[in-house]
Parts: C-alpha cells; structure tokens; sequence
C-alpha cells in the first residue's frame, strides 16, 4: 500500500475490547465465519480470501488479515505477495528513470 509520497504501509492495526465475549468464543465465531483461517498457534488466526491457495505459507500472495483474540483483541491488515513484488517493480523502474540504469556489478 503506497502512500503519496511514496511511503509503504506494511502493516494496519485495530485494536478494540472484546465486549465481554470469551476467548474460546471469539475463536469459535472467526473459524465459523472464515473456514480458510489458519491458526498456528492458539493465540493467532490467519484469514485469506477465498482465492488464496495456501493460507498456510509464509506470505500469501494477496492481502491476508490476523486476528488474535486477546483482550483487547487485535485485528492486523498485512499486504500479500503480489502487492509487495508490483510495489517493488514500481519502485525500481521509478529508480531506473531517475538515475539510469544500474551499473555493471563488475
């Protein structure tokens, strides 16, 4: 996600309380909802969209949200694989138009 002035987002945070609701609840009511979610560990669910092959690996190729319900919960907007490769092309053609392009490393 660029920004005007050429800023990358990595990374959107929410915060908010629970509202009462129990941890196990919070995590039975995601995994209802988003039956793509993967949950590593206890404290993370990861959920993908419906086109995501493997919500699994490392970086998904598109935007993927986190969701840890703790108290407050915590809900995190990352940029895929596909966003972060077409955000470097960008950058480096951009880079290549204002400085020519690279010298030989040798």
């Amino acid at each position: 996600m660029a920004g005007h002035d050429g800023a990358v987002v990595e990374t959107l945070g929410y915060t908010a309380p629970s509202n009462g609701r129990p941890r196990e609840q919070l995590i039975a009511e995601v995994a209802k909802r988003y039956s793509n979610g993967f949950q590593p560990r206890p404290t993370m669910y990861r959920i993908c969209g419906k086109g995501e092959p493997a919500c699994t690996r490392g970086q998904p190729e598109a935007n993927y949200v986190q969701f840890t319900p703790d108290d407050p919960l915590k809900i995190l907007l990352f940029a895929g694989a596909r966003q972060e490769r077409q955000w470097r092309a960008d950058f480096d053609a951009a880079l290549r138009k204002r400085l020519g392009p690279a010298p030989a490393s040798f």
